[in-house]
């Protein structure tokens, strides 16, 4: 590929740091880092990420800072970095597919052979037999974030329908860099295919696909059962602006239920005495959000977060 692209890309130092600044580096650079896998010496909680999103900047007065314990919105958080919300992306410079294993390498490599992409194998590549694999798609034009909203449900599809996993196509996700256990080295792969850069205008002429037909809707008992929940990364929409769920540590009034079409704010989130936020709905009962299995890990980020959070505050 002749001609030089100019990328936005915003890496995060761990799962839950909550800070981002994103940062412009050539195609040639990205497929560099993107094809030397690391060495996994840290659990991945602790393992570096990537976002293919851009960030808006600092000086930009519509920034999101977040909120606080009382529902307020945060006045400063950095004179470097915007919080990691949804509310702060501005577009999208690289399409992310993860495979779980339903296809293999050589499978993988020829879907995707007209396109300029990489592909790395991921952490848990082969266990069990497994195979897991990332691609990475350059795409010709950045795709602003009101134009993903759009055409979210269309890509969705799309992913499905090659076999990747469509959870990648959730808005401001992100994903650990090329890493691999060194008992694992001789396992891990990667590749650079040269191609055309990927056009993400052909989701305008795909269907919306019709929404699966609801037959018997959830109860509130079996919302406690645990067939919703809530992820610590998701974003609730309140009256008083966007809050992160595992930031939720008080009551707070009049949101709006993610999981079905309402468009009033009319529901309410709290917290039990364990420490587990929660949603109240008329429609959908009572729903938590989901405990990872390493609390005690990402706990012990939460305090490292906190600390990087004062120290970027402080910065001249």
């Amino acid at each position: 590929m002749a001609e030089i692209y100019i990328i936005a890309i915003t890496f995060f130092d761990y799962m839950a740091d909550n800070f981002a600044a994103s940062t412009r580096k050539t195609w040639g650079e990205v497929v560099s880092q993107f094809t030397v896998h690391s060495s996994a010496l840290s659990h991945k909680t602790l393992l570096p990420l990537f976002s293919p999103w851009r960030y808006k900047e600092v000086s930009d007065p519509t920034v999101d800072n977040g909120l606080d314990k009382d529902g307020n919105s945060y006045k400063i958080t950095s004179a470097y970095h915007v919080r990691r919300v949804s509310t702060n992306l501005v577009d999208l410079y690289m399409i992310v597919l993860d495979y779980d294993g339903n296809r293999s390498l050589e499978q993988i490599r020829e879907l995707f052979k007209p396109w300029e992409h990489i592909v790395y194998t991921t952490l848990n590549h082969l266990v069990n037999g497994k195979v897991r694999a990332r691609v990475v798609l350059l795409l010709a034009t950045p795709m602003p974030f009101a134009v993903f909203n759009e055409l979210q449900t269309q890509m969705q599809q799309w992913a499905t329908d090659l076999g990747a996993d469509s959870s990648t196509m959730d808005v401001n996700r992100i994903f650990i860099l090329p890493a691999v256990r060194d008992e694992d080295r001789h396992n891990a792969q990667s590749w650079h295919n040269e191609g055309k850069p990927f056009d993400w205008h052909i989701f305008e002429a795909m269907p919306v696909p019709p929404k699966p037909q609801k037959s018997n809707p959830l109860s509130p008992t079996k919302m406690g059962q645990g067939q919703i929940k809530l992820r610590p990364d998701d974003v609730l929409s309140t009256a008083s602006g966007p809050v992160m769920v595992r930031d939720i540590n008080r009551k707070i009034s009049n949101v709006l239920c993610p999981f079905h079409g309402d468009v009033v704010p009319k529901e309410f989130v709290a917290v039990t005495k364990a420490g587990t936020p929660y949603l109240v709905c008329k429609k959908c009962g009572t729903i938590y959000m989901e405990r990872a299995k390493s609390d005690g890990i990402m706990e012990g980020i939460a305090k490292i977060a906190e600390r990087k959070r004062l120290r970027e505050g402080m910065k001249p």
